[in-house]
């Protein structure tokens, strides 16, 4: 009998999932490979067929991204460890207020909750016959970073005034 990890893997593999780990990894690796000062300016939004859809807030700062480019997609390929991305394509659009400093700490708030030891220690026992250390990693995170989300957006559900 195959243990949960070891099916999970072989999933992945046949979905050819690593890929899109690899993608959403460059999205969620963005502000941190670009800069607050950049980020601030913009939102990626999707990957397709290695082209990074990305927002910008002014026209300015597109020409300024463009002159850029090369640049960025080589340092978010550098950081997921894989040549994602082969293009980037900057548009003008309005950036969601989650980047103005009170949205920003929210976040960062959702991100600091600590989780159950015992929850933790799960998610690796669970994970731990998953082969690919990188699939390994990638995983955890994303399963540690969805329970601290949902954690945070409970904890805020029962502060509303306006539950039901």
């Amino acid at each position: 009998m195959n243990s949960i990890g070891s099916a999970l893997e072989d999933a992945l593999r046949g979905l050819k999932y690593n890929a899109k780990l690899k993608e959403h990894l460059v999205l969620e690796v963005w502000d941190e490979v670009v800069g607050e000062y950049i980020a601030k300016q913009t939102q990626p939004e999707s990957i397709r067929d290695n082209k990074l859809f990305v927002r910008v807030s002014t026209l300015p700062w597109i020409r300024q991204l463009e002159s850029l480019k090369q640049m960025i997609i080589e340092r978010l390929n550098r950081r997921v460890g894989k040549r994602v991305l082969k293009e980037v394509q900057f548009s003008l659009g309005e950036i969601p207020g989650h980047k103005d400093i009170k949205a920003m700490d929210s976040h960062k708030k959702w991100l600091d909750i600590e989780l159950d030891k015992s929850y933790l220690e799960s998610i690796n026992k669970d994970l731990i016959h998953i082969r690919d250390p990188e699939t390994r990693d990638a995983l955890s995170r994303i399963i540690i970073k969805d329970a601290k989300l949902r954690s945070f957006r409970e904890d805020q559900e029962l502060e509303s005034p306006f539950r039901s």
